[in-house]
């Protein structure tokens, strides 16, 4: 490849595989009539297998851009659905309000009636700090409702 910078790609596959294949051994063993022959179609099949090897190096760069276009649509999808779900839990937050200390949220917590208004309030606040925050804990289980499949004990 440094030696010839500006040949095909074809030709240089085909250079590979004549000193691979040991092509010029086996064309040299043939009589001097067939191995003209064999030479003779070569050179016409030459063309076709170019045009083959352009739109085989076409069809695979499409596939790619392709693939690429595709990825960044499920980014940007899975972007939007961030931001809309970031945009809820703000909504929602807005309601309960953000709880920022200890005393805050034993106060809103006995203000809530049930226990499942409690569970909901709670698994709202750690969402929100888990997902719009991104806040980062030590310990993950700190953001989790269940931890080694049983239920925290705030959330009993």
């Amino acid at each position: 490849m440094s030696e010839k910078p500006n040949a095909t790609h074809i030709a240089l596959k085909s250079l590979i595989l004549f000193s691979h294949n040991k092509t010029f051994r086996w064309l040299q063993e043939k009589s001097q009539n067939e191995g003209e022959k064999l030479l003779k179609a070569a050179r016409t099949l030459s063309p076709s297998q170019r045009h083959k090897s352009l739109k085989r190096r076409e069809k695979n760069r499409v596939k790619r851009q392709e693939a690429v276009r595709q990825k960044e649509k499920e980014y940007l999808q899975k972007r939007e659905k961030d931001i809309k779900m970031k945009e809820a839990l703000m909504k929602k937050i807005q309601v309960v309000g953000l709880w920022t200390t200890k005393m805050e949220i034993e106060k809103c917590l006995r203000q809530l009636k049930s226990a499942k208004a409690k569970c909901d309030a709670l698994k709202l606040e750690i969402n929100f700090h888990k997902k719009v925050l991104e806040q980062i804990h030590d310990d993950k289980s700190v953001f989790l409702s269940f931890h080694q499949g049983k239920q925290h004990s705030a959330f009993k």
